[in-house]
């Protein structure tokens, strides 16, 4: 998903500052993935708004592994 989709999604009720402080924190779970865009000539400017750095990287895409997400507390999500 497009950090950027997932930033519209949540418009106005998440700041700027948290959205990226919880997509870090998301980022050191197992099975969860913070990436960065292959090719970078498709990023418009809203892409690079929600854009986390990770690594001196920036960052515009998640996924979740659901074989391998585990919450920090070691558990599964419930199905």
């Amino acid at each position: 998903m497009s950090l950027a989709d997932l930033r519209e999604e949540l418009g106005s009720h998440v700041s700027l500052a948290e959205f990226h402080e919880v997509i870090k924190e998301l980022a050191r779970t197992e099975g969860a993935h913070v990436r960065q865009e292959a090719d970078q000539k498709t990023l418009t400017d809203r892409d690079h708004r929600a854009a986390i750095i990770l690594g001196g990287t920036a960052r515009h895409n998640l996924t979740l592994d659901p074989l391998n997400y585990r919450r920090r507390d070691g558990r599964r999500p419930r199905k």
